[in-house]
């Protein structure tokens, strides 16, 4: 098929279309030929005759149906169709007639969005490389092409994932960032609409990551620019691909399953996520940090990647200087919380301490709470019911103090992995416990002041 004149015409034709979007519609055009069994010659030489090219188009439509496909699946085939055929002459404006429920998914009720508590069973669930990938698809809402290769037939270029290189403030010789949220640069090759962009991911993705990749290096690889982000599994349990440099890195098709697999180990009775539920959670959570004025509906849309007409022209979608570059970051720190599924956010920690509260005043006292009491009325029944052992203690004043062997935090918040031995150490020195990363690494992070 891309052999043919016209469809090589059509892939090199530039209309604002991803070179992923340029294939996946060549395999669709097969795809419809094959079904109505007609040659490119006949299908262009029916586009010219409307009440013909209706007929075929609406006969796929059912036969697609027939064969238990839904008909949403089918009117994409024809998108498709419709865009060769514009490109050979003979433009159809015609499209066959759905109802709103024909093109919902089948299994729509199956495919909510996963929350923060859901995630965290998963990345539980899974190895030090895969809860990496998880953490960063979920954080940064890139798609799964975006840091794997894609399937056979498109161009090599536009197909290898990001690499080392494409994360801002990155030592690749040791695998560890300067600054943290990191930044990502997402090339023109990789993005759906041709654009190049910008996202980040969040602290704790960069922790795993670091640990991930020290990972990789402590088993004999040399980490260069160039180098995937993330490669298969040594043990072969993975379809290996090859990027233009011959490094090894992952399958677009064999991450997407593995990812639903992965899913399908926690997920509730009923529902059905795949990789696409990492980039859909991290949408949402973006919008919720909108509706509280943390972010801009502009930057969120350019942190996912999406196309921002004249907004993005005059603005983010050009060369941007260091300091614009900053400013990203900070915009993203703004709704870092947000996107973080180890450590909880900051309302489910809050949510956490009510029911703490509540249940030690039902331990002390014999009532029950019942949910009602807030805030300060929380507290103050609280230490009612506990006296003043209960009050809170004094805040830490003063610099840091760090005990030898442990570099002092570098900013309040810091968070750092460290070896699970090391723990109490960096707890007796002020540290506060976040979460285990496996079985041998933890989270801590530095909440007092800083020299």
């Amino acid at each position: 098929m891309a052999d043919s004149a016209r469809v090589r015409e059509w892939i090199e034709r530039e209309d604002g279309r991803a070179e992923s979007t340029r294939y996946g519609q060549v395999r669709q055009l097969e795809r419809f030929l094959r079904k109505t069994g007609m040659t490119e010659a006949e299908l262009v030489r029916a586009a010219k005759d409307p009440e013909r090219i209706r007929k075929v188009a609406d006969g796929f439509v059912r036969s697609e149906r027939q064969a238990g496909h839904r008909p949403a699946y089918a009117l994409s085939v024809w998108y498709g169709v419709k865009s060769f055929l514009d490109s050979a002459g003979a433009p159809v404006a015609y499209n066959p007639a759905l109802k709103k429920a024909d093109m919902e998914p089948a299994d729509l009720a199956s495919r909510r969005v996963p929350t923060a508590d859901e995630l965290r069973r998963l990345v539980d669930s899974v190895s030090l490389r895969n809860r990496a990938i998880v953490l960063f698809l979920a954080s940064s809402g890139v798609r799964v092409g975006v840091i794997a290769k894609g399937s056979e037939g498109e161009q090599e270029e536009a197909s290898d994932g990001l690499r080392l290189e494409n994360l801002y403030d990155i030592d690749v010789a040791t695998g560890k960032f300067a600054v943290k949220p990191v930044l990502v640069s997402v090339p023109p090759r990789l993005s759906k609409n041709g654009s190049a962009y910008m996202t980040a991911i969040s602290t704790e993705a960069a922790t795993v990551l670091e640990n991930y990749l020290d990972q990789r290096i402590r088993g004999g690889e040399k980490l260069s620019p160039k180098s995937p982000i993330f490669i298969p599994d040594p043990r072969g349990a993975d379809r290996e691909a090859r990027t233009a440099e011959g490094y090894r890195t992952m399958n677009r098709n064999g991450l997407s399953n593995s990812i639903a697999e992965w899913f399908s180990a926690v997920a509730p009775a009923g529902i059905r996520w795949t990789a696409h539920s990492l980039r859909a959670w991290c949408s949402t959570r973006l919008e919720t940090a909108e509706s509280q004025g943390l972010i801009s509906r502009t930057r969120r849309e350019f942190f996912l990647g999406h196309a921002l007409g004249v907004d993005g022209t005059y603005n983010l979608s050009r060369p941007l200087s260091p300091e614009a570059r900053e400013e990203l970051r900070e915009s993203y720190r703004q709704v870092e919380e947000f996107v973080t599924i180890i450590s909880p956010s900051k309302e489910d920690a809050k949510s956490e301490l009510i029911r703490s509260l509540a249940t030690a005043i039902e331990q002390a006292t014999g009532k029950k709470t019942d949910g009602s009491l807030r805030g300060e009325d929380l507290v103050k029944a609280l230490r009612d019911a506990l006296g003043a052992a209960s009050a809170e203690p004094e805040p830490v004043k003063g610099p840091a103090v760090i005990p030898s062997g442990i570099p002092p935090p570098k900013r309040s918040n810091e968070q750092r992995s460290v070896d699970a031995e090391a723990v109490g150490r960096y707890l007796d020195s002020g540290w506060s416990f976040v979460s285990p990363l496996n079985s041998h690494l933890a989270i801590v992070r530095w909440d007092g002041p800083v020299q």
